[in-house]
């Protein structure tokens, strides 16, 4: 029995190894006719993942990207600042306090 699973192990193996190198020589045969085809797709995603233009707050539009993460950080910076920061601890306590209690 065990003889039998050493080789049914062999032969997974002995495919495994027949599998990946038919894959390699079908990339070396195509892969550089396919080459422009993953280029393109991948310079295609980079466009529609872009900003290309932004629509400032006071309705007017930023198309230079300079313009674009200044308008961009600054909403971020504003959004997250605090003008009149507070003593936490208690808050912080009581968050503490929920998480020790599960």
């Amino acid at each position: 029995m065990k003889e039998l699973k050493r080789k049914l192990n062999h032969a997974y193996k002995d495919e495994e190894v027949y599998w990946a190198q038919k894959a390699r020589a079908k990339w070396l045969q195509e892969g550089d006719r396919n080459i422009d085809f993953f280029h393109a797709s991948v310079n295609s995603r980079r466009r529609k993942n872009s900003i290309h233009k932004h629509q400032r707050r006071d309705d007017s539009w930023c198309e230079e990207r300079k313009d674009i993460e200044e308008e961009i950080s600054g909403y971020y910076r504003e959004l997250f600042h605090s003008s009149n920061p507070q003593n936490f601890v208690e808050t912080l306590t009581r968050i503490l306090a929920q998480f020790q209690d599960k």
